[in-house]
């Protein structure tokens, strides 16, 4: 049976299957655990993102109005009020096997009515919450009420990501130890359990850059490469671009696959021009999006911060060049990156991993560029440093991405302070930072186990936390 694991996971041949079985079993019992034990809503924006979900269900249109039931709208109001409480007083609710009494006299009118919680969602496109989606038809004819309903979407929601994780896993020539380890950071896994946006977003990413390293790979050994393994890339790149719009420049890791293809005459003439159409397409949808979406500010309308305005902050930024470079600056070192939520919790300290102990993830992601899995086939010198340089700066140009749409979407027009950014936008994108190897300084076997075991310190101590929690 353990034989046939590994082989359905492509670690038949590691030399540390057994840690990457673990890590992967740590991330599936604490993501079922958190499904199960975390209060409704307890997770950053959960209750914006259910909303939208449910609207969704009834009306695939963007730009439709957002219509949920009675009973839903009061689901989303007990939650908040009772995480309200929480972040004011110690309270045994919020990771709790009993939450669900809370909800025992819930309103069950199936009357819709306009909600004002799924606005600031209104900037994303229905295929970021397809797997919810989805599973809220199923839930409804399953007739299951409107609790068994929220867990069986975070349920769904997680199998979701946690699938694509796999795939990507599978796919990955190399690197695999640097998947685990982002995808066992405690505020990752919270992310994947949460009814949210991010969700998809993560397992799509991974999968992308994982088919990327494959295919850069054998274009660079001059490996035969099937039509199908495009197509899939071009899927899987369309559902990336229609998730998020930062992760779009994720697909400029087109550009070094199709300039050695061209260079180098690794790829025919039909590969190439399909990867340009690929790229274009993509950027077509992206354009296309951000022109529907680019007058929308669910922020605004949500919180009603009339100080905050796209086209000012714009204006303010073109004006004074030099001193929104310093705010940049100066908000970029001053970011809290060693800070790895957890989401509300019964007390303060439960609502982040100490910082000593989310040092072990940093250190073994920057570790595990070192550890050799299986024996790998180098590629040329000049081809690595094209693709390890682009990927690196495409890491670099998502983060500052990531700030700048903060700035102009969430910020105070003139304000010092770039308002919104947390740690876990930059998580899913540390995957462009794994780099063909050079075939020198790699870790030894005993060292390399040591680095994998290290990673997973802040996933245990979440589970470990808890189980604390959920016993006082």
């Amino acid at each position: 049976m353990i034989k046939k694991i590994y082989k359905l996971l492509n670690i038949d041949t590691s030399k540390f299957k057994k840690v990457y079985l673990f890590m992967l079993i740590v991330i599936l019992f604490s993501g079922i655990l958190s499904i199960f034990v975390r209060y409704p809503m307890s997770w950053y924006d959960e209750q914006v993102h259910y909303a939208r979900v449910i609207s969704y269900s009834h009306n695939l249109n963007p730009k439709g109005e957002t219509y949920i039931s009675e009973g839903e709208q009061e689901f989303i109001q007990r939650s908040m009020g009772t995480i309200a409480k929480s972040l004011d007083q110690k309270t045994p609710n919020i990771l709790s096997l009993d939450w669900k009494h809370d909800f025992k006299t819930l309103n069950k009118s199936k009357k819709l009515v306009k909600t004002r919680d799924a606005i600031p969602a209104s900037v994303y496109t229905p295929i970021v919450y397809l797997p919810y989606i989805l599973a809220t038809w199923v839930a409804n004819i399953l007739r299951l009420d409107i609790i068994s309903s929220f867990i069986f979407l975070r349920l769904i929601g997680f199998l979701s990501v946690f699938i694509l994780l796999i795939l990507a896993f599978r796919k990955l020539p190399f690197g695999k130890a640097t998947l685990l380890m982002i995808a066992s950071i405690p505020t990752v896994i919270l992310s994947f359990t949460a009814i949210s946006a991010d969700t998809l977003t993560y397992g799509l990413i991974f999968l992308f850059v994982a088919h990327m390293l494959n295919l850069y790979q054998k274009i660079a050994l001059s490996i035969k490469i099937k039509r199908v393994e495009f197509v899939k890339l071009l899927i899987i790149s369309v559902l990336l671009v229609l998730a998020k719009m930062p992760a779009f420049a994720v697909l400029a890791l087109y550009l070094p696959m199709i300039y050695i293809g061209i260079k180098d005459k690794k790829l025919s003439k039909f590969q190439i021009i399909f990867l340009f159409t690929s790229l274009l397409f993509c950027a077509f949808l992206t354009i296309v999006w951000y022109l529907s979406i680019k007058d929308i500010n669910g922020n605004v309308t949500y919180y009603g911060n009339t100080l905050i305005d796209q086209g000012k902050q714009l204006k303010f930024i073109l004006s004074h060049p030099l001193r929104t470079l310093r705010v940049f600056i100066e908000n970029i070192l001053d970011f809290p990156y060693f800070d790895f939520q957890l989401g509300y919790s019964d007390f303060q300290r439960g609502m982040q991993v100490p910082v000593i102990i989310s040092i072990f993830s940093l250190f073994s992601i920057l570790n595990s560029f070192k550890i050799q899995d299986s024996e790998q086939p180098l590629i040329d010198k000049k081809e690595r440093i094209i693709y390890n340089s682009f990927s690196r700066l495409i890491f670099i140009g998502v983060s500052l991405l990531i700030y700048l749409i903060f700035y102009l979407q969430v910020t105070e027009v003139g304000s010092e302070k770039i308002s919104g950014v947390q740690g876990r936008y930059f998580l899913s994108f540390l995957i462009l930072l794994v780099p063909f190897s050079n075939g020198k300084s790699f870790l030894s076997i005993k060292q390399s186990k040591y680095v994998l075991y290290a990673s997973v310190i802040p996933a245990i101590y979440y589970i470990l936390l808890m189980f604390y929690q959920l016993r006082n």
